[in-house]
């Protein structure tokens, strides 16, 4: 709990929150590339999509293919045989980490031993423009693009999760969320840089009291002493504010607020050293000040 060891950890505010996609949300974006300019797999597409919100993205250039596949639910490519350039395109598409989705081939010559060898090249699934036309077909797209949703989601969620900590690793005031069994539900880079010897042992759902205890250790604080007692009474309760400093003059201040319906506690900790040795300070210039004026009074 000294500056460069104190309970550095984070509040996930947005974890499961609203900036999430609903999972009942039917609107996609779907990249479709290679179609030319026939247009027959896209018009079957436009056909089957399950919400007339959902769009097509019909770029065409490969650059504009990975941008656009980075912001869909379902990628497909049209290849009028396997000697098709485009079918080497599926291995940039699944090395990249921003892309989440599916990557389909629709092979226009509708061969099978075609369809065959797309799956040995890396798409997830490839069919025939026959294929396509099947009534069976929509039900495939469907259950593609609604798992490709989730992954979207998900991988918002995470995205979101890591701005949000790359932030508060960044602030002066260090935060940590416990929920309404005081389990713990978010530890920053802080903490694990903090207490090496105990990061490993400490994770999520853990309860704070038995992450108090392994800190406590680490700081090599006295279970006799007053500061142990002040510390273990406001991380046992998550009530109030304390201010404490240790033996080498660093001081903090902890304070902790109940989150609105039940989610749990906020505490934020915030290093004042700098503060009390200015109070400090001043409180010794008065007190000079006092003396020089008292010494002064009694000469006259």
């Amino acid at each position: 709990m000294r500056v460069k060891k104190i309970w550095h950890i984070q509040c996930d505010f947005y974890y499961g929150q609203s900036m999430a996609i609903s999972e009942k949300s039917q609107h996609h974006l779907i990249t479709l590339y290679g179609d030319k300019a026939i247009g027959a797999v896209t018009g079957i597409i436009s056909a089957m999509l399950p919400d007339k919100n959902s769009r097509i993205l019909t770029p065409e250039h490969e650059d504009g293919l990975l941008q656009a596949a980075r912001n869909s639910s379902l990628i497909i490519i049209v290849l009028d045989n396997i000697n098709d350039h485009n079918i080497t395109l599926v291995r940039n598409l699944k090395n990249d980490r921003y892309v989440v989705a599916d990557v389909l081939a629709v092979v226009l010559s509708n061969d099978e031993d075609h369809i065959f060898e797309c799956l040995t090249r890396g798409f997830d699934m490839a069919f025939s423009l026959n294929n396509c036309r099947d009534g069976a077909f929509r039900g495939i797209l469907k259950q593609r693009l609604n798992t490709g949703g989730r992954r979207m989601q998900s991988f918002v969620l995470e995205q979101e999760y890591a701005r949000i900590n790359a932030a508060l690793s960044s602030a002066p005031i260090s935060l940590i969320v416990v929920d309404h069994e005081k389990r713990i539900v978010f530890i920053s880079e802080h903490y694990f840089r903090a207490y090496p010897k105990s990061a490993s042992s400490i994770a999520r759902g853990m309860t704070i009291h038995d992450a108090f205890e392994l800190i406590m250790k680490e700081e090599l604080v006295d279970t006799e002493s007053v500061l142990y007692t002040k510390l273990q009474r406001f991380w046992f309760n998550l009530n109030g504010v304390l201010e404490f400093s240790f033996d080498d003059g660093v001081s903090y201040r902890l304070e902790a607020v109940n989150l609105p319906g039940n989610q749990g506690t906020l505490v934020s900790s915030q290093n004042i050293t700098s503060f009390v040795r200015k109070n400090n300070e001043l409180q010794k210039a008065l007190h000079r000040l006092a003396q020089n004026a008292l010494a002064e009074q009694n000469k006259a």
